[in-house]
């Protein structure tokens, strides 16, 4: 599995790439007043973690998105 991260102004963004036939969990850190937007595709699963949102995926690339959305902008409350 590989990963990658980027940080804006108002955003934290994390890149995953799965390898095949496996699956992965993504934790994807989350601040207070802060969302999550995921891809469709990714499964919201319960985490005992604080400060995370936590989500499972199959093999594939995928992009999270964590920090403060613009209005209408569709996301994941942690």
């Amino acid at each position: 599995m590989s990963r990658s991260w980027a940080r804006d102004e108002d955003w934290t963004t994390l890149t995953v790439q799965v390898p095949g036939n496996t699956r992965a969990v993504v934790r994807v850190p989350v601040g207070e007043d802060e969302s999550v937007t995921a891809p469709e595709c990714a499964d919201r699963v319960p985490t005992e973690v604080e400060g995370f949102a936590q989500f499972e995926v199959a093999a594939g690339r995928f992009t999270f998105r964590a920090g403060v959305p613009a209005r209408g902008v569709s996301r994941v409350r942690r």
